[in-house]
């Protein structure tokens, strides 16, 4: 993506909700919409979604740009569970579910498999959407936790913290 033309998207957002972007904020914007892998059409219609929808009058934040390019983790769940219940249908015996998702993979393979979908009665699958879409919220957090390097021990939480701003 073109650093200019990144730059003035944020500024038309900025001027929409009476923000004033730093310098620091452009650069760290700009590296994070790298490293996503986010495009200029991807950050084009995500602000001119923002700017026609939103009705708070502060400047967004990166993560409500970025929902407005991917969609919420409540919106991939809702999708993702009508997926595994399709797919748990087309089953048989003995298969083993293949997901591209790596939540639903892992829900669905740690968490529930064909046997517990062969013995669930009808009636329970509306409880066990609402289950599955709060394990998904839930595991998606422990992913984003997982993808920054988190093992769960102080030392780690030091290292993480040390390296704030040092790259900017």
């Amino acid at each position: 993506m073109n650093k200019e033309k990144f730059a003035g998207l944020i500024m038309v957002l900025a001027e929409n909700f009476g923000g004033e972007p730093s310098e620091a904020l452009l650069e760290m914007w700009w590296s994070m919409a790298n490293k996503d892998g986010i495009t200029a059409d991807q950050f084009a219609g995500a602000a001119e979604e923002i700017i026609r929808t939103r009705k708070y009058k502060t400047m967004p934040t990166y993560a409500e740009i970025v929902e407005a390019i991917h969609g919420s983790v409540e919106d991939k769940a809702q999708v993702q569970v009508d997926i595994a219940l399709s797919t748990m249908q087309r089953l048989e015996w003995g298969q083993a579910p293949k997901f591209d998702d790596p939540v639903t993979a892992r829900l669905m393979t740690t968490r529930w498999d064909i046997a517990w979908y062969r013995q669930v009665e009808e009636k329970a699958i509306p409880f066990w959407r609402k289950e599955f879409i709060e394990a998904y919220k839930s595991y998606s957090r422990a992913e984003a936790v997982v993808q920054i390097g988190y093992s769960g021990n102080g030392r780690d939480i030091r290292q993480l913290a040390q390296g704030i701003g040092k790259t900017i």
